[in-house]
């Protein structure tokens, strides 16, 4: 009997072992923050907040709008306040509201965004005005001393937020953020930026509206992935739709993010496909991996073709990209 009794706790034992190594294992194997390069997230509040870190240069930007500002809806429905894009997705079955947020984020300001987090319902306030709130902010958030006060917030909560992040990628943004000299965040208020003029609309509320020519300059090179700027991978962003500007506005993102972009074209015929990255030269390359996993594209390899090509990768933007 107790021979039995100590097969039966040993078995219980393994079992609950084994549930725990599957449960972290599909936790690592869904993070989003696979490569070792630039990581972007947005915070969906007053105001939008954009975070951006860089480990290979040890540096991040943390970028803020108002949420009055217009930004570029994808799918057809316009532009719309930052504040509002979260609750339309809300009520479209079509196009999750986190996929809506970040989608719309990214288009309008030229940034690859990579995850984001949103309360499920209202808005978050944030209070990051100066590089003492920086300070702040790691001190109270992002030290092994906070970092139990972190995880009960975090259990009490989190279960009022919505997010694509894994528990994997929130605890490598939290190192990465501890990691970080305060000096080291550069933070980028643009409420006081002329790349944002007040327009008043029909029903006298006041909106704000992005100068992308000014918005680019002012950023800089902050959202650059500095892997990426060195391996200096020739670009060619193909538009394969009818719709207008698709190349130049997903090449203003990829400009941003350091790729060597040197054309912008479209296509003599539309195609059915989502999006198709031909490669004619370095194949194994960071922006390769980052064109294949951030807009779900398929990879061919054009080595072999008899297309000629005056570039290292092609990317192809097909119907299924806008829909």
């Amino acid at each position: 009997m107790r021979s039995r009794r100590k097969s039966a706790a040993i078995f219980f034992l393994a079992a609950i072992f084994l549930l725990l190594i599957t449960a972290i294992f599909l936790v690592w194997k869904g993070r989003l923050w696979r490569e070792a390069g630039r990581f972007t997230f947005v915070l969906n509040g007053e105001p939008l907040t954009v975070v951006s870190l860089e480990p290979n240069t040890h540096r991040a930007a943390v970028l803020t709008i108002p949420a009055n500002t217009f930004l570029e809806v994808p799918f057809g429905y316009g532009d719309y306040k930052a504040s509002s894009i979260f609750r339309l997705g809300k009520l479209e079955n079509k196009h999750r509201s986190g996929f809506l947020l970040t989608r719309s984020v990214e288009n309008s300001l030229g940034i690859m965004i990579d995850g984001y987090v949103s309360p499920k319902e209202g808005m978050s306030k944030f209070s990051i005005n100066s590089s003492e709130d920086i300070k702040n902010i790691k001190k109270n958030y992002f030290s092994y001393t906070s970092l139990p006060g972190v995880i009960l917030k975090f259990l009490r909560e989190g279960s009022q937020y919505e997010t694509n992040l894994t528990l994997a990628d929130l605890y490598r943004i939290w190192q990465e953020i501890k990691n970080l000299r305060s000096d080291k965040i550069k933070l980028i208020n643009m409420s006081e930026s002329t790349a944002l003029t007040d327009n008043k609309l029909a029903d006298q509320t006041t909106v704000k509206i992005i100068d992308n020519d000014i918005f680019d300059f002012v950023i800089g090179n902050d959202f650059e992935d500095i892997i990426i700027r060195f391996e200096n991978v020739s670009l060619e962003v193909v538009n394969a739709t009818d719709v207008d500007k698709l190349a130049t506005q997903v090449g203003r993102v990829l400009k941003n993010l350091g790729a060597n972009v040197i054309a912008k074209t479209t296509s003599e015929q539309t195609e059915k496909f989502s999006c198709l990255v031909k490669v004619f030269n370095k194949r194994n390359g960071i922006l390769i991996k980052r064109l294949v996993n951030h807009y779900q594209c398929k990879m061919e390899d054009g080595t072999n073709m008899k297309e000629a090509s005056s570039v290292d990768i092609k990317l192809l933007l097909g119907e299924g990209f806008i829909k």
